[in-house]
Parts: structure tokens; sequence; C-alpha cells
């Protein structure tokens, strides 16, 4: 695991020098890929609620959240949906 771990490492330090010749900083790159990963990965897995708390809900509040879920599923189901 450890030599894995380091190869990646030594593959990375030679993307940024790369990258570093054509004026792109990977580490902000990698920083803010992951803010965004972060974020849409909590919206994405946490549509879905308990259902005590859609007991309150207009029925034109439970119609938009049903069609998200709905169309997250769809998503979900073919594939298009993407992580990371």
């Amino acid at each position: 695991m450890v030599l894995c771990e380091y190869q990646q490492k030594a593959e990375f330090d030679k993307l940024k020098i790369r990258a570093a010749f054509f004026g792109v900083n990977l580490d902000e790159k990698v920083k803010e890929k992951k803010e965004v990963v972060k974020k849409n990965s909590q919206e994405e897995f946490f549509t879905f609620q308990d259902p005590k708390e859609y007991e309150n809900m207009n029925p034109e509040e439970r119609k938009k959240l049903t069609d998200k879920m709905v169309s997250k599923h769809q998503e979900w189901a073919s594939g298009k949906l993407k992580k990371g």
C-alpha cells in the first residue's frame, strides 16, 4: 500500500511539473475540484429525507421535491449521474 501511494505521489509530482510548464497550477485545480465534489455529493445524496419532514409541506412543494428526486433517480439508473 505504501509503495502504491509513493508511486501515485511521484506521478502527480511529474504531472505538476509538466502542467507548470504550461502555466497551470495543479494544486489550485485539485483544491477547487475537491470543493465542487464535496458540494455536489452533499446535494446528490441528501435529496431523500425523512418522510416526517414532508408532512407539513404543501402539495406544490411536495410535487417539486418529488420531481427532483425522480429526476435524480433516473439519472442514477441510466448511468448519467457522475461522482467526483
